[in-house]
């Protein structure tokens, strides 16, 4: 219906999940759902439009439940709305004291919208929260096109909401972004550097 599928979904505590040279579009709810999963490798994929509504959040990536070694590269996301192109909710778990999640490398994928494209995302690109997340969080190589909300980040100032050890964001480009795209006040090692930023 509207709200209510999802393109792929792996199961509690599935592990060594990869997906390739796919199209996963048009999807009522979230494209994939990652259910505290282990070893995911997304690469040459194009996830296009899903839908989201108050009763109904969605995001482009759900990866709640502490998704670890997650290596996404070399993807398009287009027209993604909800929380945010990949986000971490899980529905209640006590933040940093809860659930964690490890080594994260995004690389080299274009987040974009459309232009005219009326959709959006509440909370940026990449947005972690309710997690504690230990070892790797690298974000290189990527542009974001055309998106309203750009940030990359945690849940920023609030070791409440979600927490990061270390995290490493360069070789990135902004283009026309209209709010912020750091959101990094909870992280206790970061390394922000060489990235551009065009007509934000």
């Amino acid at each position: 219906d509207a709200y209510n599928d999802r393109g792929v979904v792996s199961t509690l505590n599935s592990s060594n999940i990869t997906v390739s040279h796919s199209y996963i579009h048009d999807q009522g709810e979230c494209n994939f759902h990652l259910f505290r999963t282990t070893g995911v490798l997304i690469e040459y994929t194009w996830i296009a439009r899903n839908h989201s509504s108050p009763a109904a959040h969605a995001e482009g990536i759900a990866a709640p439940e502490g998704t670890s070694d997650f290596v996404f590269r070399h993807n398009v996301m287009e027209d993604i709305e909800g929380t945010a192109f990949i986000a971490t909710p899980t529905g209640g778990h006590p933040a940093c004291s809860g659930t964690t999640q490890r080594n994260w490398y995004l690389y080299g994928n274009v987040f974009m919208r459309r232009q005219g494209a009326t959709i959006a995302t509440g909370a940026g690109v990449v947005y972690v929260f309710d997690h504690r997340h230990t070892g790797d969080f690298h974000f290189y190589n990527n542009s974001i096109i055309n998106v309203a909300k750009g940030f990359v980040g945690f849940e920023s100032g609030s070791a409440s909401r979600g927490c990061g050890d270390s995290m490493k964001v360069q070789n990135n480009i902004w283009f026309n972004s209209q709010y912020d795209v750091n959101r990094t006040g909870s992280v206790t090692r970061l390394t922000w550097s060489h990235n551009s930023y065009f007509n934000d």
